[in-house]
């Protein structure tokens, strides 16, 4: 029974893990789609109003990287934290 729950956090740690990578890699794609989008607003000299909407796009992908790269780190700290308390 021990094993079956070893084996079932494993699982939940890489689970969490390959789904924090896979944000991290959406958040990067949408941060270039943000500078193409600033770029296009500042090339084609659109009205401030444009200007805001892309300011804020990035400043919410930022943020969203941000805490994704956070709760990877946090899951990967606390699965030392489990690692360590085996061990001792």
């Amino acid at each position: 029974m021990v094993k079956i729950i070893e084996y079932y956090n494993i699982f939940l740690i890489f689970l969490c893990t390959i789904s924090s990578v896979i944000f991290i890699i959406i958040a990067a794609l949408f941060l270039i789609f943000d500078f193409d989008t600033i770029d296009h607003v500042v090339k084609d000299k659109l009205p401030k109003k444009y200007e805001w909407q892309a300011a804020f796009g990035l400043a919410f992908t930022v943020i969203w990287l941000y805490l994704k790269v956070l709760d990877m780190v946090q899951i990967n700290i606390e699965n030392v934290k489990k690692d360590i308390e085996k061990i001792l």
